[in-house]
């Protein structure tokens, strides 16, 4: 297939894809808001309930595991808040090359031994506008996924560069146009077919055969990098590794103020002699 063709076939699939997420983001994205208010009862009432039980009453102990399960279903519906792009954020601007060597240590950790991270970091001084706690989780949820896809070790080069599109056409046909921070994580993992890469992002899909990974970290990191203005993208072939691209939209720099004019001093009057 010639790269118009490939183009074409890469464009169709990230169109379907955006509006297959988006009905699965406003599904989640309600059903966890109205979970979330009767957890909020949950919770509050489990509370309660302990703050009147004295330390030694036997039913203490059953109280505290209905609190912790109400947690676990607290931080369940948060992530599906960020997919569904409900939850609350705390944007920032950022610095991504210096954020991403920052998180260097904690992506390492993310892989595992086996796996070497490379950085090559290209966007020197831009700024991105972004919730740095969420895009932190996106990055490290997407690492987890190469993780998942080189079992036996392999590469995961982490890069940035700003890219103008439709200029970037040739990787993401896409990608709307503007001015964008482009973070691609590429793993040399075994890659996706098309049947797979059409489910991805879809929140508890296993990438992998008997996956340990099959969860929602891929649909978060969609439903992060989307309600922060961006997108997420995937190219993928099975034998070829997959390369997920996040594009965040770059903050332009204020224009330079122009300095007022000087004011003219008026002539001299004749008839005061000065």
């Amino acid at each position: 297939m010639d790269d118009d063709g490939a183009g074409q076939v890469r464009r169709a699939e990230q169109i379907q894809l955006t509006r297959t997420m988006d009905a699965v983001g406003r599904l989640a994205g309600g059903i966890a808001h109205d979970f979330n208010n009767i957890l909020t009862a949950v919770n509050g009432y489990a509370e309660l309930a302990l703050a009147g039980l004295a330390e030694e009453d036997p039913t203490r102990e059953d109280i505290v595991e209905i609190r912790r399960a109400g947690e676990r279903a607290a931080l369940l519906t948060r992530r599906l808040l960020a997919l569904g792009r409900r939850q609350v954020l705390t944007p920032s601007e950022i610095a991504p090359d210096t954020f991403l060597a920052d998180l260097a240590e904690h992506l390492e950790e993310a892989v595992g031994d086996a796996v070497t991270v490379v950085l090559e970091l290209g966007a020197r001084d831009s700024q991105v506008f972004v919730d740095p706690d969420q895009l932190n989780e996106a990055i490290l949820n997407v690492a987890a996924q190469a993780r998942e896809a080189m079992p036996d070790g392999g590469r995961l080069t982490i890069s940035t560069a700003v890219v103008d599109a439709p200029q970037d056409t040739r990787s993401d046909p896409a990608l709307p146009r503007g001015r964008w921070l482009r973070v691609a994580l590429a793993d040399t993992g075994r890659g996706m077919d098309a049947e797979t890469r059409s489910h991805v992002f879809e929140p508890f899909f296993a990438t992998e055969p008997k996956s340990k990974g099959a969860g929602l970290a891929l649909a978060m990191a969609w439903g992060i990098v989307t309600q922060s203005g961006g997108h997420l993208t995937l190219a993928s072939e099975p034998g070829r590794g997959s390369t997920f691209r996040l594009y965040l939209p770059i903050v332009e720099p204020a224009p330079l103020a122009e300095p007022a004019p000087l004011a003219e001093s008026a002539p001299a009057d004749p008839s005061t002699g000065s």
